[in-house]
């Protein structure tokens, strides 16, 4: 799956927002793969993400991964600049937009949606949500013919979907399928004036 990720693309974007600045051993990249792999393998927690990488630590040198500590990926997830990897999203995006002909918008049906996830109140304060409990929200748009999501945003969870999304690029002859939580005049207006379809 990494030969998908250009490692000097990744690196070049490491770089533009200082996200090794500091680092003495866990890399931007080492922390991308360690993460990656968790994803893949489906580890609920650090621990459990450490001990995958321990049981196949002879493939480390493959994947350009050096050894992980569980206190040091903590560390790393909680103070690294996301930008990076905010970064990285739009570039994959952009490669497979031209291998798929993304571009041609007119007449595509886009998804509009989000997800709360809960976050220990005591290490993520800034992301207020309830009153004891904190949590993020991703705001996603989803193209069902690519199956792929070609827009996202995180926020604190307080934060409103139709609030959200007033930084979306719409384009006309598109139909946008979203919920009531995303009746906002002004976002309604918006895709009126740009000649969009929606669809409750």
């Amino acid at each position: 799956m990494l030969h998908f990720v250009p490692r000097h693309s990744f690196q070049k974007l490491v770089d533009q927002y200082q996200g090794d600045k500091h680092t003495r051993s866990l890399t931007c990249w080492n922390q991308f793969v360690a993460l990656l792999v968790g994803q893949l393998t489906g580890a609920n927690s650090l621990r459990r993400l450490i001990e995958q990488l321990d049981v196949h630590s002879q493939r480390h040198y493959h994947l350009g991964l050096q050894s992980v500590r569980k206190s040091t990926l903590a560390d790393a997830n909680h103070k690294r600049p996301t930008a990076a990897y905010y970064g990285l999203f739009f570039h994959l995006l952009s490669r497979l937009s031209k291998q798929k002909g993304l571009a041609e918008v007119a007449g595509q049906v886009q998804l509009i949606d989000s997800t709360t996830i809960s976050l220990c109140q005591s290490q993520y304060q800034w992301a207020s949500f309830r009153q004891q409990q904190s949590g993020i929200k991703i705001h996603l748009l989803y193209d069902p013919n690519a199956q792929t999501p070609i827009y996202f945003e995180m926020t604190p969870g307080r934060v409103s979907d139709s609030r959200a999304i007033t930084q979306l690029s719409v384009f006309k002859g598109v139909t946008y399928v979203f919920d009531r939580a995303y009746n906002g005049g002004q976002w309604l207006e918006r895709l009126v004036d740009n000649g969009c379809l929606l669809a409750e």
